[in-house]
C-alpha cells in the first residue's frame, strides 16, 4: 500500500486553484474529489458509491450547504465541458473538501465493530430516515401480500414465495452465503491493502 503525506496531496490542488484559467479551477475541485474518495478508501469506509461512503463516516446529504454542495458542482463539472465557476466559489468548495477530508483521516479508522455500530446508526436507528423508508417499504410488501392472500392466484403467489424463502434461509444456504460473503470482504480487503493509498496527516 502506498502511504502518503495530506500535504503532498493538497499541492496539486492549491497550485491549481491558484490558477487564472477556468480549467485550472476545474481540474482542482476534481481533484480534490480524489483525494476525499481515497480518504473514505483509506479509512476503511464500505460502500460502491462516495456518497453511501460518506453516509457511513457520518456525514448528511441533506446539508445544501455542506458537502453535498460541493459534490453536486464537482458533477456539474464532469457532465458539462465548458462549466463556468468563479474563484470565491471554486475556493469555497475546495475548503469544504479539505474540511471533510481533514475530519476523515483524523479519525480512527473504521473497525468491523465499528462498521456494525454505524450500520445501526445509518439504517437500523429509529432517528435515521433510511429506518422509516425501510419499515414503509417492508409495511406495503406485507400488505401487498395479504391482500393477494386472499385470491386463489394470489394464494399461489404467496406459496410460492413462502417456498423460496424456506429454501434460502435453510441453514445450509445461510453457511453457504455466509461463506462466500466472508471470502469476498477477505479478498477485496486484501486488494484495498495491497493497491489502496493510505493517507497520513
Amino acid at each position: 500500500m502506498k502511504r502518503v503525506k495530506l500535504s503532498e496531496l493538497w499541492d496539486d490542488v492549491d497550485l491549481a486553484i491558484g490558477g487564472e484559467k477556468s480549467a485550472s479551477i476545474r481540474y482542482a475541485i476534481l481533484e480534490a474529489h480524489k483525494i476525499l474518495e481515497h480518504a473514505l478508501v483509506s479509512q476503511g469506509y464500505p460502500g460502491k458509491t462516495i456518497q453511501k461512503k460518506l453516509l457511513w463516516a457520518g456525514y448528511s446529504l441533506e446539508d445544501e450547504r455542506g458537502i453535498n454542495m460541493a459534490l453536486e458542482k464537482q458533477r456539474e463539472i464532469l457532465n458539462s465541458f465548458d462549466y463556468q465557476i468563479s474563484d470565491l466559489e471554486a475556493k469555497e468548495i475546495i475548503f469544504l473538501y479539505k474540511k471533510v477530508v481533514h475530519e476523515i483521516v483524523t479519525k480512527e479508522k473504521v473497525s468491523f465493530k465499528k462498521k456494525i455500530i454505524i450500520f445501526f446508526k445509518v439504517f437500523l436507528s429509529p432517528k435515521s430516515i433510511y429506518f422509516w423508508r425501510n419499515l414503509g417499504t417492508l409495511f406495503s410488501v406485507l400488505l401487498i401480500l395479504k391482500i393477494l392472500n386472499k385470491t386463489s392466484i394470489g394464494q399461489a403467489i404467496v406459496g410460492f414465495i413462502n417456498d423460496f424463502t424456506d429454501t434460502i434461509l435453510s441453514w445450509v444456504s445461510v453457511v453457504i452465503i455466509f461463506v462466500f460473503v466472508m471470502i469476498f470482504v477477505g479478498i477485496s480487503s486484501y486488494k484495498s491493502s495491497r493497491t489502496g493509498i493510505k493517507i497520513r496527516e
